[in-house]
């Protein structure tokens, strides 16, 4: 035997690698995941060796290794918990080149993976009765031989102990005292999953729930609050707005957003309708530099009883005025439509009203006041600001600015969509949190997936 051979005899058997972190997104991966395997291997990169090895595994395309890389890539495949798979490519890599006495070596750790974590007893014999038949000048022959024959006894424990002193735990006992924490390779369990049999069928399943939710969402977002639901009417809806001179008219100085405030009451105010349609100036929460929270347009009386929101009628908000359209005879009526400023000085309220929808039936009590505003620490000049006191006028400055101390909900307007909405938009938010997950730590693409099944 040459010195060549005596040092070849001499090499250790193949350690499982370490790893941790996420996948290399190099587009490489999806390209050629062949090259890209070869690469990291070649580079000691295992997160992306595994993640390569996986859209090969994934798409049933043939892994064809040297015998030096496929010793690596069973390693990364130990450590993520993927013993039959390792098993697998030390096997075929060690046939490429059994003239390699490192050939042995990776036969005798794919025989010890398939007695214990493989649970595959019958070919790992097997491998061992080649390995002692075929590399007998190999000092692991005679490890296999002893091997075998705890096989043969039947002798559970013993193996199991033999195997630990690989490295390897057998699932069905304890391992043995002797074995060092420090050397057991950590297994990356969400990767090892993922090339799991059950991985493809679960990604289909949560591609049809993802896209079935994606639809009901869009089709909830439509409706939960379309006007052309709404059929009833609340009785309190026939009544016009109620106005009375306010019994408390001194003025109310206070500091809200910013500004400090001089409210001027003059009237008690009591208005019920139907919502039309909602500027919110606090959308996500950022204020749009409005003095007030929202503006709401309401209609009531032969509006809503002719149900003009259901016809060719429409609303919208632009800037702070509310403007109606109609064709033919849905005329709306501008002395039954009214927009009004909402003016919140209570936290209680806020909640309330941000859960307002257009076609919800509302009934708002407060004061219409006027409003002298001036920015803090500023020596600009007070923005004043007036109520509109008739329902009579149009155009700007035609507005209600409405204090409010009580909002109550007569009716919820499409209340089976708008559950349905906000449950599906949840529900996105979940689904999208988990594709991004998949991203980084799964770089399957669709491109990847079509390329290998063709």
């Amino acid at each position: 035997m040459s010195q060549k051979e005596d040092e070849a005899n001499d090499q250790p058997v193949p350690e499982t690698s370490r790893f941790e972190g996420g996948l290399d997104l190099d587009p490489s991966a999806h390209d050629n995941p062949t090259q890209s395997l070869e690469i990291a291997l070649n580079t000691d990169d295992w997160d992306r060796a595994l993640g390569a090895y996986r859209l090969l595994a994934t798409g049933g395309v043939t892994i064809d290794l040297p015998l030096a890389l496929a010793g690596k890539l069973g390693g990364v495949l130990e450590g993520a918990e993927m013993p039959l798979d390792a098993a697998r490519v030390y096997r075929e890599g060690a046939e490429k080149d059994l003239a390699n006495p490192e050939a042995a070596a990776l036969l005798f750790r794919a025989a010890c993976l398939l007695l214990g974590p493989a649970y595959k007893p019958e070919p790992g014999a097997d491998l061992l009765l080649f390995v002692t038949a075929n590399f007998p000048r190999h000092h692991l022959a005679t490890s296999a031989e002893q091997l075998f024959e705890m096989v043969q006894a039947s002798d559970g424990q013993g193996v199991a102990d033999f195997l630990a002193e690989q490295g390897i735990e057998h699932p069905d006992f304890p391992r043995s005292a002797t074995v060092n924490d420090s050397e057991v390779p950590r297994p990356n369990r969400i990767l090892g999953w993922a090339a799991s049999e059950r991985y493809p069928k679960l990604a289909r399943i949560f591609q049809v729930v993802f896209w079935l939710n994606l639809v009901g969402f869009v089709i909830a977002w439509h409706q939960h609050d379309s006007l052309k639901n709404i059929d009833q009417i609340h009785p309190a809806l026939r009544k016009a707005p109620r106005q009375r001179l306010a019994k408390k008219t001194k003025p109310l100085t206070l500091t809200h957003d910013g500004k400090d405030l001089l409210i001027k009451p003059k009237f008690d105010y009591v208005i019920s309708g139907l919502v039309v349609s909602k500027d919110d100036y606090r959308t996500l929460g950022l204020s749009r530099g409005n003095l007030f929270m929202m503006d709401i347009c309401l209609i009531w009386g032969s509006n809503a009883l002719r149900r003009v929101h259901q016809k060719s009628a429409s609303f919208e908000h632009h800037g702070n005025v509310c403007y109606s359209s109609w064709q033919g005879r849905d005329r709306v009526r501008n002395s039954e439509l009214s927009n009004n400023h909402v003016l919140l000085t209570s936290d209680d309220l806020k909640d309330a009203f941000e859960d307002l929808e257009r076609g919800d039936q509302i009934r708002i009590k407060g004061r219409l006041i006027d409003v002298l505003a001036r920015p803090k620490n500023s020596a600009a000049r007070p923005v004043e600001l007036k109520t509109s006191t008739t329902r009579t006028d149009k155009g700007m400055g035609a507005c209600e600015i409405i204090h409010v101390t009580e909002l109550q909900l007569l009716a919820r307007g499409n209340a089976i969509f708008d559950i349905w909405y906000r449950a599906s938009f949840l529900l996105l938010v979940l689904q999208c949190l988990v594709l991004l997950t998949r991203f980084f730590l799964l770089p399957v693409g669709r491109k990847t997936q079509q390329a290998m099944a063709e």
